[in-house]
């Protein structure tokens, strides 16, 4: 059974993602889908027009490719809890059960539809436009959430519970095994390169 607190902390996720596209939601369709127009989002300071398609492209088509590649090698460990008496597997299709993945498919669709909007691979209309605005401002949010909550708050927690730990060597190992998982190359890149890619955009994007 989920502990109190990782019920506490899906369902305060879950508030932040509902609050922020509803922000998202509201300030865009006040004026109306006219307001945000396919130049918009197709136009750069920093880049011509087709080198912001490409870019858009390129990373969503990664972000996809990566998780597709991850989800098709299957499950290669288990994920338990503190106590060690619940483990899922984590690999393959599992993978897809974490906040974090949900974050970079999101990102990945919304890079691909950009790009292809912006090289105009796809017909534009005000509702896709207005779909897009507010799955870039929701992304950009929970991508800062992704990173500050691992980097700021479960990686040092997982540091001081293995520094002051007092249980039993099969909890030790389910610890351990949290803390290698965290330092996988694959869990580093989508903690933070989600980030550096809504950054990357938002410096771009008009």
């Amino acid at each position: 059974r989920p502990s109190v607190e990782r019920k506490m902390g899906f369902t305060d996720c879950l508030l932040l993602l509902t609050a922020t596209a509803g922000f998202s939601f509201y300030r865009i369709a006040k004026g109306g889908l006219g307001t945000v127009k396919h130049a918009q989002v197709s136009t750069s300071a920093l880049l011509s027009t087709p080198a912001l398609g490409y870019m858009r492209l390129g990373i969503g088509l990664f972000q996809l490719i990566l998780l597709i590649t991850r989800i098709a090698k299957g499950p290669f460990t288990s994920l338990c809890n503190d106590e060690a008496t619940v483990c899922i597997p984590y690999g393959g299709l599992w993978i897809l059960s974490t906040f974090t993945m949900w974050c970079w498919v999101a990102q990945g669709v919304y890079f691909v539809l950009s790009g292809l909007l912006t090289l105009d691979k796809i017909r534009s209309s005000d509702n896709l436009v207005f779909f897009l605005s507010v799955l870039y401002e929701v992304q950009l949010c929970v991508s800062l959430l992704v990173t500050l909550a691992v980097s700021c708050i479960l990686v040092p927690v997982l540091a001081l519970k293995l520094q002051n730990f007092s249980g039993t060597p099969k909890q030790l190992a389910a610890l351990k095994n949290r803390e290698a998982l965290l330092n996988l190359p694959f869990a580093v890149l989508v903690h933070t390169a989600n980030l550096w890619f809504m950054l990357l955009e938002l410096s771009c994007n008009k």
